[in-house]
């Protein structure tokens, strides 16, 4: 059972259909609703958790295939923006606004 697990969880194809799933879901989903935050509040100080769960879903799920897929470029190219979306949304959890 483990096995079969593994081998879905590494196929390149099923990979690469989710990392190409979540992008979309962030274009659509992630990035209007932090537009819609930033006009609601005037500002861009903070952005949503919605945003930044997307962000971090998506360079994360394209480090993920580049490295299932064997592709350095796609790999490398996407670790800075999977570090940093994740500790943008460490952030925005510990340090959210006090009441």
């Amino acid at each position: 059972m483990f096995h079969d697990l593994a081998a879905f969880l590494f196929d390149p194809s099923v990979v690469g259909w989710w990392a190409l799933i979540v992008t979309v879901l962030y274009s659509i989903c992630g990035m209007p609703a932090q537009i819609w935050n930033n006009f609601k509040n005037r500002h861009t100080v903070r952005p949503s958790l919605l945003f930044g769960v997307s962000i971090a879903a998506t360079f994360n799920s394209w480090v993920w295939y580049g490295y299932v897929k064997g592709d350095t470029y796609v790999f490398g190219s996407n670790c800075p923006g999977a570090i940093c979306a994740v500790v943008l949304l460490l952030q925005a959890l510990f340090y959210r606004p006090r009441q």
